[in-house]
């Protein structure tokens, strides 16, 4: 997301680090992760289905046991690149990352650490730099919000085993701001190759079948999403 100095990007930058998925994959990457109206989002943000390019105005579908997530009116997030694989597990580990990634978007906006969606899709020291994210939006001139257009795509999703994934796709946050809840200001910058950030996800099944979030790595300027 797009800042003013003053306002950290959605995740705090780190050295180059790479991150091994058990003995079969080795994930390389950078980083880590880490008021208004309300429109509701049941379960995840995202669609399944085939392996179209999913809309951007799509309809969520709904996930049994899923929390309602609720994102401000004048923010979007924008799947347009974003596509379904046909293989139900995949399509499965997709679905609950678009919601670690609306669940995010929710913890950026309201600043629910005791019982925001995020605790639903994330474990781990995902859900730790989850909680250090929120902290970081509370204490922005008394409390920042998001605005505008998120836009995810070119994802994609490789099975370590039964229930360890890798995920990454890429992110472009060129139209995606920051905004003081009190008195509405949009923090704006230049938009710069930094606003296309590449993330990698280290993803786990839960017991109750739900694919969370453990470890996230991202690399902002990636070359590979502009």
């Amino acid at each position: 997301m797009r800042s003013a100095s003053h306002l950290p990007r959605f995740r705090t930058a780190v050295a180059a680090c790479a991150v091994a998925v058990g003995m079969a994959l080795t994930v390389a990457a950078c980083g880590s992760g880490g008021g208004g109206d309300k429109g509701a989002i049941k379960g995840s943000s995202g669609n399944g289905g085939s392996s179209k390019s999913a809309s951007p105005s799509a309809a969520p579908s709904q996930q049994a046991g899923a929390p309602t997530i609720k994102l401000p009116a004048d923010f979007k997030l924008d799947y347009t690149g974003w596509t379904a694989t046909g293989n139900a597990t995949k399509d499965a580990v997709l679905k609950d990352v678009q919601g670690y990634i609306a669940s995010m978007s929710a913890a950026r906006a309201y600043h629910d650490v005791k019982n925001g969606p995020y605790l639903y899709y994330t474990d781990l020291q995902a859900t730790a730099d989850a909680r250090d994210e929120i902290k970081r939006f509370e204490t922005t001139d008394g409390g920042a919000t998001i605005t505008g257009t998120d836009r995810y795509y070119k994802n994609d999703v490789a099975l370590v085993s039964a229930s360890i994934a890798s995920v990454s796709y890429c992110e472009d946050q060129n139209k995606a701001y920051s905004k003081v809840i009190k008195t509405g200001k949009v923090l704006r910058t230049p938009q710069t190759t930094k606003d296309y950030v590449f993330t990698n996800l280290q993803v786990q099944k839960s017991t109750n079948g739900v694919w969370k979030t453990v470890k996230v790595t991202y690399n902002p300027g990636a070359v590979q999403c502009q």
